[in-house]
Protein backbone atom coordinates (compact mmCIF):
# COMPACT_ATOMS: atom_id res chain seq x y z
CA UNK A 1 0.00 0.00 0.00
CA UNK A 2 1.04 3.72 -0.50
CA UNK A 3 0.31 6.69 1.99
CA UNK A 4 1.57 9.59 0.09
CA UNK A 5 -0.60 10.32 -3.75
CA UNK A 6 -0.59 13.84 -5.61
CA UNK A 7 -3.28 14.17 -8.17
CA UNK A 8 -3.10 15.83 -11.06
CA UNK A 9 -6.36 17.30 -12.81
CA UNK A 10 -5.84 19.03 -16.56
CA UNK A 11 -9.10 21.24 -16.50
CA UNK A 12 -10.13 23.39 -19.67
CA UNK A 13 -13.50 24.86 -19.64
CA UNK A 14 -14.95 22.14 -17.24
CA UNK A 15 -17.24 23.74 -14.70
CA UNK A 16 -19.85 20.97 -15.19
CA UNK A 17 -17.60 18.33 -15.07
CA UNK A 18 -14.56 19.59 -12.24
CA UNK A 19 -16.99 20.19 -9.08
CA UNK A 20 -18.74 16.89 -9.14
CA UNK A 21 -14.87 15.47 -9.40
CA UNK A 22 -13.34 17.89 -6.59
CA UNK A 23 -16.37 16.92 -4.35
CA UNK A 24 -16.15 12.76 -5.14
CA UNK A 25 -12.20 13.40 -4.09
CA UNK A 26 -13.35 15.47 -0.52
CA UNK A 27 -15.59 12.75 0.69
CA UNK A 28 -12.90 10.13 0.19
CA UNK A 29 -12.21 7.97 2.95
CA UNK A 30 -8.25 8.15 2.36
CA UNK A 31 -6.35 8.45 5.42
CA UNK A 32 -2.58 9.57 4.24
CA UNK A 33 -1.17 12.30 2.53
CA UNK A 34 -3.20 13.87 -0.41
CA UNK A 35 -2.39 16.65 -2.54
CA UNK A 36 -4.51 17.53 -5.74
CA UNK A 37 -3.16 19.66 -8.49
CA UNK A 38 -5.68 21.41 -10.67
CA UNK A 39 -3.68 22.65 -13.73
CA UNK A 40 -5.87 25.37 -15.76
CA UNK A 41 -5.55 25.89 -19.72
CA UNK A 42 -6.87 29.33 -19.58
CA UNK A 43 -10.75 28.70 -18.84
CA UNK A 44 -13.22 31.08 -20.37
CA UNK A 45 -16.04 29.92 -17.95
CA UNK A 46 -15.84 28.96 -13.96
CA UNK A 47 -13.74 26.52 -13.85
CA UNK A 48 -10.78 28.28 -11.84
CA UNK A 49 -13.08 30.20 -9.31
CA UNK A 50 -15.15 26.75 -8.61
CA UNK A 51 -12.08 24.93 -8.04
CA UNK A 52 -10.34 27.87 -5.89
CA UNK A 53 -13.70 27.19 -3.62
CA UNK A 54 -12.89 23.51 -2.47
CA UNK A 55 -9.81 25.35 -0.40
CA UNK A 56 -11.96 24.65 2.71
CA UNK A 57 -12.56 20.92 1.99
CA UNK A 58 -9.54 19.96 0.47
CA UNK A 59 -6.26 21.15 2.68
CA UNK A 60 -3.99 20.29 -0.17
CA UNK A 61 -5.58 21.90 -2.76
CA UNK A 62 -3.40 23.88 -5.47
CA UNK A 63 -4.86 25.46 -8.11
CA UNK A 64 -2.34 26.81 -10.91
CA UNK A 65 -2.69 28.11 -14.64
CA UNK A 66 -0.39 27.23 -17.60
CA UNK A 67 -0.79 27.35 -21.38
CA UNK A 68 -3.63 24.94 -22.81
CA UNK A 69 -3.13 21.29 -23.87
CA UNK A 70 -3.73 17.97 -21.86
CA UNK A 71 0.03 16.98 -21.81
CA UNK A 72 1.50 19.87 -21.12
CA UNK A 73 -1.17 20.43 -18.19
CA UNK A 74 -0.54 17.02 -16.39
CA UNK A 75 3.80 17.97 -17.04
CA UNK A 76 3.17 20.92 -15.29
CA UNK A 77 1.02 19.26 -12.73
CA UNK A 78 3.76 16.60 -11.74
CA UNK A 79 6.01 19.07 -11.74
CA UNK A 80 4.81 20.63 -9.08
CA UNK A 81 3.56 17.25 -7.38
CA UNK A 82 5.33 17.10 -3.78
CA UNK A 83 4.47 13.17 -3.40
CA UNK A 84 6.07 9.79 -4.80
CA UNK A 85 2.95 8.36 -6.35
CA UNK A 86 0.97 10.46 -8.88
CA UNK A 87 -2.46 9.98 -10.12
CA UNK A 88 -3.69 12.11 -13.36
CA UNK A 89 -7.61 11.82 -13.24
CA UNK A 90 -9.28 13.65 -16.02
CA UNK A 91 -12.08 16.34 -15.23
CA UNK A 92 -14.93 14.32 -16.38
CA UNK A 93 -14.46 11.35 -14.15
CA UNK A 94 -16.15 10.59 -10.55
CA UNK A 95 -14.29 8.47 -7.55
CA UNK A 96 -16.68 6.32 -5.35
CA UNK A 97 -15.65 7.48 -1.57
CA UNK A 98 -13.68 4.37 -1.31
CA UNK A 99 -11.33 4.45 -4.36
CA UNK A 100 -8.09 5.90 -3.01
CA UNK A 101 -8.24 3.95 -0.33
CA UNK A 102 -8.78 0.97 -2.08
CA UNK A 103 -6.80 1.41 -4.83
CA UNK A 104 -3.64 2.22 -2.52
CA UNK A 105 -3.90 -0.83 -0.72
CA UNK A 106 -3.13 -2.54 -3.99
CA UNK A 107 -0.22 -0.59 -5.06
CA UNK A 108 3.25 -2.72 -4.18
CA UNK A 109 5.57 1.03 -2.93
CA UNK A 110 8.76 -1.00 -3.76
CA UNK A 111 7.71 -1.41 -7.95
CA UNK A 112 7.93 0.90 -10.69
CA UNK A 113 4.56 0.66 -12.10
CA UNK A 114 1.60 1.95 -14.55
CA UNK A 115 -1.15 1.33 -13.76
CA UNK A 116 -5.15 1.79 -14.70
CA UNK A 117 -8.42 1.05 -12.99
CA UNK A 118 -11.49 -0.36 -14.15
CA UNK A 119 -13.37 2.52 -15.71
CA UNK A 120 -17.13 2.41 -15.96
CA UNK A 121 -19.85 4.99 -18.08
CA UNK A 122 -21.23 7.96 -15.91
CA UNK A 123 -24.62 8.73 -16.59
CA UNK A 124 -24.82 5.88 -19.44
CA UNK A 125 -26.85 3.25 -20.66
CA UNK A 126 -26.77 -0.42 -20.92
CA UNK A 127 -25.85 -0.29 -24.45
CA UNK A 128 -22.69 1.94 -23.03
CA UNK A 129 -22.01 -0.64 -20.38
CA UNK A 130 -21.98 -3.17 -22.78
CA UNK A 131 -19.94 -0.81 -25.17
CA UNK A 132 -17.43 -1.00 -22.33
CA UNK A 133 -17.67 -4.37 -21.76
CA UNK A 134 -16.60 -5.80 -25.32
CA UNK A 135 -14.01 -2.80 -25.05
CA UNK A 136 -12.32 -4.61 -22.19
CA UNK A 137 -12.88 -8.04 -23.14
CA UNK A 138 -10.04 -6.85 -25.95
CA UNK A 139 -8.10 -4.70 -24.14
CA UNK A 140 -7.49 -7.63 -21.22
CA UNK A 141 -7.91 -10.68 -24.03
CA UNK A 142 -5.30 -9.52 -27.19
CA UNK A 143 -3.55 -6.07 -25.75
CA UNK A 144 -1.90 -7.00 -22.50
CA UNK A 145 -0.83 -10.12 -24.43
CA UNK A 146 0.83 -7.94 -27.03
CA UNK A 147 1.34 -3.77 -25.57
CA UNK A 148 -0.90 -2.73 -22.97
CA UNK A 149 -2.50 0.40 -23.43
CA UNK A 150 -2.88 3.27 -21.11
CA UNK A 151 -5.93 5.21 -20.56
CA UNK A 152 -5.51 8.75 -18.95
CA UNK A 153 -8.83 9.02 -18.15
CA UNK A 154 -7.54 7.55 -14.18
CA UNK A 155 -3.40 6.97 -14.61
CA UNK A 156 -1.31 6.15 -11.89
CA UNK A 157 2.56 5.68 -11.90
CA UNK A 158 5.19 7.34 -9.90
CA UNK A 159 7.21 10.02 -10.19
CA UNK A 160 10.33 8.22 -10.79
CA UNK A 161 8.87 6.95 -13.35
CA UNK A 162 7.33 10.12 -14.83
CA UNK A 163 10.85 11.70 -14.54
CA UNK A 164 12.48 9.00 -16.37
CA UNK A 165 10.47 8.68 -19.48
CA UNK A 166 10.20 12.57 -19.80
CA UNK A 167 7.06 12.93 -19.09
CA UNK A 168 3.94 13.38 -21.32
CA UNK A 169 4.83 14.03 -24.96
CA UNK A 170 3.76 18.33 -25.63
CA UNK A 171 3.74 17.65 -29.32
CA UNK A 172 1.61 14.30 -29.23
CA UNK A 173 -1.85 15.68 -30.91
CA UNK A 174 -4.03 12.77 -29.40
CA UNK A 175 -3.06 9.16 -27.98
CA UNK A 176 -0.64 10.78 -25.54
CA UNK A 177 -1.72 8.44 -22.89
CA UNK A 178 -1.15 5.42 -25.01
CA UNK A 179 2.29 6.89 -25.81
CA UNK A 180 2.96 7.44 -22.10
CA UNK A 181 1.89 4.39 -21.51
CA UNK A 182 4.69 2.40 -24.07
CA UNK A 183 7.25 4.37 -23.19
CA UNK A 184 6.68 3.91 -19.28
CA UNK A 185 6.90 -0.03 -20.15
CA UNK A 186 9.95 0.29 -22.31
CA UNK A 187 11.67 2.18 -19.50
CA UNK A 188 11.06 -0.74 -17.51
CA UNK A 189 7.85 -0.21 -15.50
CA UNK A 190 5.19 -2.86 -15.00
CA UNK A 191 1.88 -2.40 -15.96
CA UNK A 192 -1.17 -3.30 -13.57
CA UNK A 193 -4.88 -3.18 -14.16
CA UNK A 194 -7.45 -3.75 -11.29
CA UNK A 195 -11.28 -4.45 -11.54
CA UNK A 196 -11.27 -3.52 -8.10
CA UNK A 197 -11.98 -0.77 -7.16
CA UNK A 198 -13.80 0.71 -10.21
CA UNK A 199 -13.81 4.93 -10.95
CA UNK A 200 -16.42 6.35 -13.84
CA UNK A 201 -15.82 8.62 -16.69
CA UNK A 202 -18.47 10.85 -18.44
CA UNK A 203 -19.68 9.22 -22.51
CA UNK A 204 -19.68 13.15 -23.45
CA UNK A 205 -17.06 11.77 -26.06
CA UNK A 206 -19.54 8.96 -27.34
CA UNK A 207 -21.89 11.59 -27.39
CA UNK A 208 -20.04 13.82 -29.57
CA UNK A 209 -18.64 11.14 -32.33
CA UNK A 210 -21.06 8.28 -31.53
CA UNK A 211 -19.43 4.74 -30.14
CA UNK A 212 -18.73 2.87 -33.05
CA UNK A 213 -16.53 5.60 -34.32
CA UNK A 214 -15.05 6.57 -30.89
CA UNK A 215 -13.95 3.03 -30.76
CA UNK A 216 -12.22 2.85 -33.92
CA UNK A 217 -10.62 6.02 -33.91
CA UNK A 218 -8.83 4.93 -30.71
CA UNK A 219 -7.82 1.27 -32.45
CA UNK A 220 -6.26 3.55 -34.84
CA UNK A 221 -4.27 5.59 -32.17
CA UNK A 222 -3.20 2.15 -30.50
CA UNK A 223 -2.14 0.84 -33.97
CA UNK A 224 0.01 4.34 -34.62
CA UNK A 225 1.50 4.18 -31.53
CA UNK A 226 2.68 1.27 -31.72
CA UNK A 227 4.18 0.96 -35.37
CA UNK A 228 5.22 4.56 -35.54
CA UNK A 229 5.40 6.44 -32.13
CA UNK A 230 3.43 9.48 -30.83
CA UNK A 231 1.24 10.70 -33.66
CA UNK A 232 1.83 13.91 -34.06
CA UNK A 233 0.35 14.99 -36.95
CA UNK A 234 -2.81 17.06 -36.00
CA UNK A 235 -4.68 17.02 -39.87
CA UNK A 236 -4.42 12.65 -39.45
CA UNK A 237 -7.41 12.26 -37.48
CA UNK A 238 -11.22 14.35 -37.62
CA UNK A 239 -11.59 14.24 -33.90
CA UNK A 240 -13.35 16.28 -31.44
CA UNK A 241 -10.94 17.10 -28.41
CA UNK A 242 -14.19 18.01 -25.99
CA UNK A 243 -12.67 21.10 -23.65
CA UNK A 244 -8.86 19.72 -23.45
Amino acid sequence: MIDELSVIIPALNEEHYLPRLLQSIAEQNYQGNLEIIVVDGGSKDKTVNLANGFKKQLKQLTVITTNKGISRQRNVGADRAKYKYLMFLDSDTYLPQKFLFQITQKINPDKIFIANPLILPMDGNIIDSAFVFMAYVFLLGILLHIKPSSAGMCLITTKENHHKINGFNEKAVCGEDIDYGLRSIKAGAKYRFYFNPHMYASVRRRKQIGRFKLAIIWMHWYIDNVTHGAITNSSKYEYSFGNH
